[in-house]
Formats: C-alpha cells, structure tokens, sequence
C-alpha cells in the first residue's frame, strides 16, 4: 500500500455518492485508503427558546445515528468493491471538521459532492464544497 489516504465527505446524497465512486477510480490505481467521513451539525438548532421545545439530547443522538447509518452504508460499498476503508463520523460545521480532520491524517485529496439544484442554481456549488475549496490547503476534487 502507498500509505495514501483519500478524505470522501460522504452523507448518502446522490452526490456525496458520485464523490465516493469517483474517490474509490482514484484509490485503485495509487492503491490508497478511503477515509469515509459524515459530520452532523446540531448548531444549527440553536435557537432562543428552542429548549422549551425541542429534546436536543434527543435531536443530536437522531443526527448522529442517521451520519452513522448513511456512512455505513458507504463503508459497505467500499468493502464490497475490495478498498480499505474507514469511517469516521464527526459532529460540527461540516468543512470545518472535514478539513481538520483531513489535516489531521495527513490526507492525499478530499473529495466531495456537490449539489445540482436545476437552472441557474446548478451552476453553484453547495456550501460546504465551497468552503472546502475556498479554505483547505489540501487538494479538493468535487464531483458532479
């Protein structure tokens, strides 16, 4: 092994799926490792008064079992295609976290998704690829 390590950002999206695939036609060849990534984020829920609401320790362990469950699914499908795999499942702003955690593994590239909306929209990247491109000083690969 080449002792490389492949960073997907992967949600079980269609195009965190693209991203997975195309990471995996990347892995084969420089006989690399897929670090799976899924990072939830419950900050967003932090609203006034929400508490009175809204169970967050309830929320947050919903959040990190459906980040599991779909990277699992990931996991899965790296294993069946016969590509070392790991999965690591991270809580707070997706980039941010997928970012340092790359950093942190030393990472060949992070690859991600992007969103195809239709129209004009299209043309956009989603959020979280734009932040990985615009902040990360390792390699990004969006795929679409």
């Amino acid at each position: 092994m080449s002792g490389k390590k492949i960073v997907v950002a992967y949600d079980g999206s269609s195009d965190s799926k693209k991203a997975l695939e195309m990471a995996i036609e990347l892995a084969r060849p420089l006989f690399a490792k897929i670090l799976l990534v899924s990072v939830y984020d419950v900050s967003l829920l932090n609203l006034p008064d929400a508490a009175d609401i809204i169970d967050f320790n309830k929320l947050e362990k919903s959040f990190k079992e459906i980040s599991i469950e779909r990277a699992e699914e990931g996991k899965k499908y790296c294993e069946e295609k016969e590509i070392p795999v790991h999965l690591e499942i991270l809580e707070g702003n997706a980039a941010e976290e997928i970012i340092n955690y790359a950093k942190q593994e030393n990472a060949y590239v992070i690859v991600a998704g992007t969103r195809g909306l239709g129209g004009f929209n299209r043309l956009l990247l989603g959020s979280t690829a734009q932040a990985l491109i615009n902040y990360s000083d390792i390699s990004v690969l969006i795929a679409k």
